[in-house]
């Protein structure tokens, strides 16, 4: 064969065109027919593929059921997110629950089982979420704790309740700055449940949410009477008495009077003698329909008689009298007393 009869045979393989079922160019259908043909041609590549299906699926469980197995271990349960709970308080309620339904496999423990089991056990929770690792034979605990708006006393130490009225418990003392509630007694006062079960309970939420942040002066105590009536302690002991039911819609005229009885020279908040001639205030009513008034205990020795200017001499039942200082009206002023 000559040079040139060599390099044409070349040149003609090389421009004969690829087959559609070679290289990247096959679709899916081709691809397909391609594997069963092989599998055609070579039987024992299918069944070893069949036959190892069932095998992996019973090591894995195998694996799974030996290593997945809960130790009684500190490290194998994990608390994110406790702030004033200790995080032994809530690992302990956690293998509680394995003990009493045995569950002694990670991949037996129900999560959202075990969630509600955290919140219904633990008052202080507001929400949890439970998960687990099968793979490290771990489980991780997530809660949320509640925000206190009061510390309440109990019958066993103080509880603190939250926005929503659930009445917990702590570890520790309540915060300083929380109001301390006195005067709520009864079964319902019991850490776990609902204040608003209590008569007086939906008054007392319903008062503190009307202080919104930055009311000035601050809230020191709350005194229940009854349902209808509460005694509220602000710095520098102003007593304010009121009615829950209208309490909210006057507090804009409440924190005015307040404000306006602490610049006065003769205020306690100022470090006044509550026995000063210069007649301090003693305590704030918003009660009624309209009016916010501010009274002060005058002595009756101080109070003049129209048929001259002598004083009347005090006597030992009659030591003084309560008499209107302020009166403010949320459409009015505010206007002095006698």
């Amino acid at each position: 064969m000559s040079r040139d009869e060599t390099v044409g045979k070349v040149l003609t393989i090389n421009r004969r065109p690829r087959r559609s079922g070679s290289g990247f160019g096959l679709n899916l259908k081709e691809r397909w027919i391609r594997m069963l043909d092989a599998f055609r041609r070579r039987p024992k590549i299918l069944w070893m593929i069949l036959a190892a299906v069932p095998i992996g699926w019973v090591l894995f469980d195998f694996v799974t059921f030996s290593f997945g197995t809960l130790p009684i271990l500190p490290g194998t349960i994990e608390i994110i997110g406790t702030r004033r709970l200790t995080p032994d308080a809530v690992r302990s309620e956690i293998y509680r629950k394995l003990r009493s339904t045995n569950a002694d496999n990670l991949m037996e423990v129900d999560v959202t089982d075990m969630s509600e089991h955290v919140l219904k056990t633990i008052p202080a929770v507001r929400s949890a979420v439970v998960t687990k690792n099968i793979g490290r034979g771990t489980m991780t605990v997530v809660v949320a704790e509640r925000t206190g708006i009061a510390a309440i006393r109990g019958r066993v130490g103080k509880l603190e309740v939250d926005k929503e009225g659930m009445l917990y418990q702590m570890g520790g003392s309540p915060p300083s700055e929380l109001p301390d509630v006195s005067g709520l007694v009864g079964s319902a006062v019991t850490s776990g449940r609902n204040i608003a079960e209590h008569p007086a309970g939906a008054g007392l939420l319903r008062m503190i949410a009307a202080l919104r942040p930055g009311f000035s002066p601050k809230l020191k105590s709350i005194r229940v009477v009854s349902s209808d009536y509460f005694e509220l302690t602000f710095a520098g002991d102003m007593i304010v008495k009121a009615d829950p039911a209208t309490f909210p819609f006057k507090i804009d005229t409440l924190q005015r009077i307040l404000r306006k009885i602490q610049q006065r020279p003769d205020s306690p908040a100022n470090g006044s003698d509550r026995s000063s001639p210069a007649r301090p205030v003693q305590y704030i009513d918003v009660r009624f329909q309209q009016d916010v008034i501010a009274y002060s205990n005058e002595p009756v020795a101080d109070r003049r008689i129209s048929s001259g200017p002598a004083p009347v001499p005090p006597t030992r039942s009659d030591r003084a009298v309560t008499t209107p200082l302020t009166r403010l009206r949320p459409d009015r002023g505010m206007t002095q007393g006698r």
